[in-house]
C-alpha cells in the first residue's frame, strides 16, 4: 500500500469520521509516504511495534477543518480526551477541551504545537483496535485508526531530491519543533478521500478500512 500510495501523487486526502472529524490535507511533492519498516535510517527495521500505519508529512500551511480525538492522549502527566481542534491555513484555531492547560499548549505558538507535522492512515481492523480500548500509551492507540501528530515533521517522509527542487517560497511547508503529539482520530466509520492529478478523486479507506 506504501507503493501504490507514494504512485499515486496524492495532492490531498480528506478524512472524515462518524465522531465529528472532517479534515482536508494537502501534501507537498516532497512528501512520502512510509511505513514503520521501510526507514532508511533504520535499516528498515520497525521505529514502534506493534505497527500498522502508513504515515507521511503534509504541507503544514494547508490543513484545514475538524478533528475530533477519539481516544485520549496524555501529554506532560495531562490526560486529554474529548477534544476538538479546528484548523484553517494549517493552523490551529481553535482547541474545545475541558483542560484550559491543553488549550494554551496547542494554542500557543511558542510551543510549536499549533501545526500539523504528520497523518496516518490505519484501518480500523487492525489488531490493536480489534481489542477495543484505549491504552494510555500512544504508540499503541495510535495503531487503533487514522491519526494526525502536532509539531515536528517527519524527516523520512521528506524525499530531499524533491525538497530541492522545491521553489524556495514552498520549502517552509514542513514543520521542524521538539515536540511531535500524536493524536487518534480514526473510528470504525472512517472515510478517507483523496485527489490525485493521475486519478481524480478516489476513496481509498471505506468504513475504517482500506479500499485499495
Amino acid at each position: 500500500k506504501t507503493k501504490i500510495l507514494n504512485d499515486m501523487q496524492l495532492a490531498d486526502l480528506n478524512i472524515k469520521t462518524e465522531s465529528g472529524t472532517d479534515l482536508t490535507v494537502s501534501l507537498s511533492p516532497a512528501s512520502v509516504w512510509i511505513n514503520a519498516f521501510c526507514n532508511s535510517k533504520n535499516g528498515g527495521i520497525a521505529l514502534n511495534f506493534p505497527s500498522y500505519e502508513i504515515c507521511t508529512s503534509p504541507n503544514m500551511c494547508t490543513t484545514t477543518g475538524k478533528a475530533v480525538l477519539t481516544r485520549p492522549v496524555h501529554y506532560n502527566g495531562i490526560k486529554i480526551k474529548n477534544a476538538e481542534l479546528e484548523f484553517k491555513d494549517g493552523r490551529v484555531i481553535r482547541c474545545s477541551t475541558p483542560s484550559k492547560v491543553w488549550v494554551d499548549l496547542i494554542t500557543n505558538a511558542k510551543n510549536r504545537l499549533n501545526y500539523i507535522g504528520e497523518v496516518a492512515l490505519v484501518s480500523s481492523d487492525s489488531p490493536i483496535a480489534q481489542l477495543d480500548g484505549s491504552f494510555g500509551e500512544i504508540q499503541l492507540d495510535e495503531n487503533t485508526g487514522c491519526h494526525i501528530a502536532l509539531g515536528d515533521s517527519l524527516e523520512e517522509c521528506i524525499d530531499p531530491k524533491r525538497f530541492n527542487m522545491l521553489p524556495e517560497e514552498d520549502k517552509d511547508c514542513f514543520f521542524s519543533s521538539s515536540h511531535h503529539q500524536d493524536l487518534p482520530i480514526g473510528d470504525s466509520g472512517t472515510t478517507v478521500e483523496i485527489k490525485s492529478p493521475r486519478y481524480g478523486r478516489k476513496l481509498i479507506l471505506t468504513n475504517g478500512r482500506w479500499n485499495l
